[in-house]
């Protein structure tokens, strides 16, 4: 798409304001009426509005709160989908900045209350990076702080959904940014990866695409030739494409890679296979890449759900983008921006609808598709839908391996809850199948069940999962985390 990100943020104020419940905000010209409040400046012009929602012009946060107050949206929601999704996706041009803040007392205050026990909001972590940002000259005393900061925002990141995980996804990827707390925080990311009773693996990992620096790029690296597990793989090769698209890597690193690709052997199925021919790809290409036009899929299920809402053809460019990405063959990263993006704007049910139309009768033709990225999006978008499918998957016979996998592990943070009742016949099932055939695909499904169960607070299954000693150590300590970051 020719404006980048722009057309992307664009199209999320214009989709929220034309189909929002307020109906005299629809006419451009008296949400611009409605938009400036402030009496020592002039009205906003209507065209302004218009090249605002096109991406003609960028915008910078302030604009988009007001968005956010006019159309009685929930606050720093679309500020932080906007961060994303400038971040993720370049805009060609840099956005305009909001005015830099002075405001020594705050940035303290907020200082304090990220090393303190005291919670923490989300719009506390993006008001405390953004204030970090705009001093690139900040040293904190001890440095130790930093660690601790870094910690503590990773330890609630793995532990939020929605906005709320989006938000300290944003705030640690701009603590990646800043030189001076850069080192703790990919030291942290490695540490969370390192811990044994983590399941979050993929997100530290991702995260550290996010900067070129040495220790993250040799930590990528590692990964990708002697990798832990399967997710520790699938993990490193998604962080690979974004850093070489971004020349992340030089010198002996760019060999290092080089002899990865030359070597890897291919992957046998599914998503592996998918990102390991991404990453030859990207290494092949030698220049970053333009985020690819929609497929046929994407387009189908975007116009869909446009004709639910809306008549207005303009929108399905954006639309069916958004939707290929969450779905394609892009970074982990980029998937799960152009998910929150669409779980940010009216869209959301129509196309979490259309994504579970074409979960059903992929399972039901049993025609061996990859169902990761559909399943993922699902639970990105915030929708329980997909919770009866996954229920079946999970507890009737027949199914393949990597569908049970990828149905497994789209349950953590699934909106919805399942009964006691419900997860114990989820458990019993894959225990059945993990006994008969003790396997690393199927120790990965009930590591999965185990995270959801966590992730759903059943105390009874989780204890039961912790105290059974004939389970695999990784099943049992993920109890153990879920239960501690509850």
């Amino acid at each position: 798409m020719s404006n980048g990100a722009g057309a992307y943020v664009g199209w999320l104020l214009r989709v929220n304001r034309r189909l929002g419940p307020d109906a005299d905000l629809h006419n451009g010209r008296r949400f611009a009426a409605a938009f400036r409040t402030d009496k020592d400046r002039g009205p906003v012009a209507p065209s302004q509005i218009s090249r605002w929602e096109s991406g003609e012009l960028l915008v910078n946060r302030a604009t988009v709160r007001r968005y956010e107050r006019l159309l009685g949206l929930a606050p720093e929601s679309l500020v932080t989908v906007r961060d994303a999704l400038y971040r993720v996706l370049p805009a060609g041009r840099r956005p305009p900045a909001d005015p830099a803040s002075e405001n020594d007392d705050r940035l303290h205050d907020l200082l304090d209350l990220a090393i303190s026990d005291d919670a923490m909001t989300g719009a506390q972590w993006g008001e405390l990076t953004e204030l970090a940002a705009d001093r690139r000259d900040l040293v904190l005393h001890p440095r130790t702080l930093w660690s601790t900061i870094a910690c503590r925002l990773l330890d609630e990141l793995t532990s939020r959904e929605g906005t709320a995980w989006l938000e300290r996804q944003e705030a640690a990827c701009r603590l990646l940014e800043h030189p001076s707390s850069r080192a703790a925080m990919v030291r942290a990311c490695i540490d969370l990866v390192e811990d044994p009773a983590s399941p979050a693996v993929i997100e530290p990992l991702t995260l550290l695409d996010t900067v070129a620096d040495p220790v993250a790029n040799a930590y990528v690296l590692r990964e990708l030739q002697t990798p832990g597990d399967e997710r520790l793989y699938r993990g490193a090769l998604m962080a690979s494409i974004r850093k070489i698209d971004y020349g992340h890597f030089t010198g002996e690193e760019r060999a290092s890679l080089e002899r990865f690709v030359r070597a890897a052997p291919a992957a046998s199925e599914g998503e592996t296979r998918v990102l390991l021919d991404r990453v030859q790809t990207a290494y092949a290409r030698e220049k970053p890449a333009v985020p690819p036009v929609a497929g046929a899929g994407g387009r189908r299920i975007a116009v869909g759900a446009i004709s639910v809402l809306s008549d207005d053809d303009r929108l399905t460019p954006v639309l069916s983008s958004l939707v290929g990405q969450a779905l394609g063959e892009h970074s982990g990263e980029q998937r799960v921006v152009a998910a929150m993006a669409i779980a940010h704007s009216p869209y959301r049910e129509p196309i979490s609808d259309a994504l579970l139309g074409d979960v059903r009768r992929s399972v039901a033709r049993r025609t061996g598709d990859d169902l990761s990225p559909a399943l993922q999006a699902l639970t990105i978008l915030g929708s329980d839908r997909h919770r009866p499918i996954l229920f079946d998957l999970l507890t009737s016979p027949g199914h393949p391996t990597p569908v049970r996998v990828a149905a497994a592990w789209a349950l953590p943070h699934c909106a919805g809850r399942f009964t006691v009742s419900q997860w114990q016949q989820i458990l019993d099932r894959q225990l059945e199948v993990w006994r008969q055939r003790p396997a690393a695909a199927t120790e990965s499904v009930l590591r999965g069940v185990a995270y959801g169960i966590g992730t759903d607070g059943h105390h009874a299954l989780m204890t039961r999962i912790e105290d059974d000693i004939e389970l695999p150590p990784a099943v049992r300590t993920t109890v153990a985390w879920a239960r501690a970051h509850r």
